[in-house]
């Protein structure tokens, strides 16, 4: 992999990639230029530093806090194609050169390895391999990168129960992105608010906890600005300590927009209100008890054609775990999925369960034998007099005699007649001898 580092450079040589000073590239591997660089250099930042943002912190421990790193996870279009990239910025010193506050460094590396997933790039948080401040003792041109040599940090599976554990708010969290992924549709995206860790931890145990194929096409950023235009398919903005109106307009803004899954850490600001699926609590109390292992075990018994689809998932999740739950709507769905259509409908069968005028909302949607039965059933349950005064059930049985197959002759003609009749004295029979 390649790498570079940005950050604002000191003039002269040995100072920046090109000599030059000001918000620039300070170093790259051999063969890269500022020029073909500038697509990321949009993703390697670090938005202003305020004391507001920072919960008021003093200057000192805000640069000594890796909490308020940025990590972004994207993809840039280049002339080979679409590239995946990291970057990890964080604030720094004031520049050298003009004291100038609000410095930052950022280090990119570019194209991130194919069998890289969103949840590599956040195992990357905190990890020892990122450099965080410009010295005398860089030089312009930078070394590439080894995959295999690069260290993970603090988030794993351990850290992340321990982190759920810590707090309810982080539970609330947490729950709110799984519900949001699940549910995503495209052009939505999801803003979550708060520390950058926190969004990273959260992230993490999404993709941990839910298939591949949910989330593995994302892009996020751990800390940006607040504002109403994005690329990311997920972003967390810290919120201030203290009222901005500028920041509440957007926030408040953001919660309204239908197409957006906005969290809100403020009791001044409304999370999006959305039906929390259940699938959700389950997860959320598999992963407190440190039991994850439970959902791997799950996973592995759906298709994986499946595994994209969050009406599947859940459809796979209640056949499996919570079937007291489903109801007939799931079983119109369940029916489409040739992996529950048989257990499907024999739910549908069960009239301890559901009524008949329920079990015929489904009516065609099942085979001719299953079809045979519930008509035997509405007879026999049925007077004629409640048969000819429910339009439903006359239109149901009339249809029901008649073939499908239409006449094309004289012979068919006359077989379809005698068929008919032979159907309308078998239904009379049943009527006068049930």
């Amino acid at each position: 992999m390649n790498q570079a580092y940005f950050t604002f450079c000191c003039s002269g040589t040995g100072k920046s990639l090109s000599g030059l000073g000001g918000d620039r590239v300070r170093a790259a591997v051999n063969g890269a230029s500022e020029t073909g660089l500038a697509l990321y250099k949009q993703y390697c930042n670090y938005p202003q530093y305020s004391h507001n943002t920072r919960n008021e912190q003093s200057q000192e421990t805000a640069l000594k806090s890796l909490s308020f790193a940025k990590l972004v996870f994207g993809k840039a279009e280049t002339e080979t194609g679409v590239q995946r990239f990291l970057a990890h910025s964080v604030y720094t010193q004031p520049d050298k050169e003009t004291l100038r506050e609000g410095n930052y460094f950022s280090h990119l590396i570019y194209p991130v390895p194919n069998s890289w997933t969103v949840r590599t790039a956040l195992q990357m948080w905190e990890s020892p391999f990122w450099v965080t401040q410009d010295s005398d003792d860089i030089a312009p041109e930078l070394p590439a990168i080894d995959e295999n040599a690069i260290p993970f940090g603090i988030i794993n599976e351990k850290s992340f129960v321990e982190f759920l554990r810590s707090a309810p708010e982080r539970q609330e969290k947490f729950s709110f992105l799984l519900n949001s992924l699940l549910t995503l549709k495209p052009n939505d995206k999801i803003v979550l608010t708060g520390l950058p860790e926190e969004a990273a931890f959260c992230l993490w145990g999404a993709t941990r906890c839910l298939p591949l194929p949910m989330w593995n096409n994302i892009t996020f950023s751990t800390h940006e600005k607040p504002t109403l235009s994005f690329s990311f398919d997920i972003v967390n903005f810290p919120m201030s300590s203290t009222s901005e109106n500028q920041e509440d307009y957007i926030f408040s803004e953001l919660s309204r927009r239908p197409n957006i899954h906005f969290y809100s850490n403020s009791p001044q600001i409304s999370t999006s209100e959305r039906s929390v699926l259940p699938i959700v609590n389950d997860i959320l109390e598999i992963s407190i008890n440190d039991e994850i292992h439970l959902l791997d075990e799950f996973y592995q018994t759906v298709p994986a054609a499946q595994k994209n689809s969050e009406i599947a998932l859940r459809l796979f999740w209640i056949f499996a775990n919570h079937p007291e739950q489903i109801s007939l709507h799931d079983l119109g769905m369940a029916i489409d999925i040739p992996e529950l259509k048989n257990q499907a409908i024999e739910m549908i069968m069960d009239s301890s369960r559901f009524s008949l005028d329920e079990q015929l909302e489904l009516f065609n949607r099942l085979d001719v034998q299953r079809q045979d039965a519930l008509l035997n059933r509405l007879i026999s349950e049925n007077s004629i007099e409640q048969i000819r005064s429910n339009e439903r059930y006359s239109n149901l049985l009339v249809s029901a005699l008649k073939t499908q197959e239409k006449p094309t002759t004289p012979e068919k003609d006359l077989s379809l007649l005698q068929q008919t009749l032979q159907n309308i004295i078998n239904f009379i029979r049943k009527l006068l001898f049930r």
